[in-house]
């Protein structure tokens, strides 16, 4: 890819996590092998029981903090509307709107979703 194009991509990850301490570590890891640089990243924790929110945490990822009851649609709204973020994904009603933010791309170790 030419290097004029590489500098135009900015990415945001957002983590959804639900008890997901058993895949986290995996998932964690495979951020930093992306083919684009990470530019922001947050994770939303609805309501974990088994340690997912500290093991974020423990891996330098902001963490919000949601309901249990909070669906995936919410949690990525969540972090969209969070001051944990900045750029025009997270400014709704500013250029790049949220709706045009996102792609989603689920693999074999869970949601994972890339800005």
């Amino acid at each position: 890819m030419p290097t004029s194009l590489k500098n135009n991509h900015h990415v945001t990850a957002i983590v959804v996590s639900h008890d997901g301490a058993l895949w986290l570590p995996e998932v964690v890891a495979s951020l930093s092998k992306q083919k684009h640089a990470i530019d922001q990243l947050v994770a939303v924790d609805t309501g974990s029981t088994d340690g997912s929110a500290k093991l974020l945490k423990g891996a330098g990822i902001p963490v919000i903090s949601a309901r249990r009851d909070c669906g995936f649609g919410e949690a990525v709204k969540l972090a969209l509307e969070s001051k944990k973020l900045s750029g025009p994904c997270s400014q709704p009603g500013k250029k790049g709107d949220q709706a045009s933010c996102i792609r989603m791309d689920r693999g074999p170790i869970g949601p994972l979703d890339v800005f």
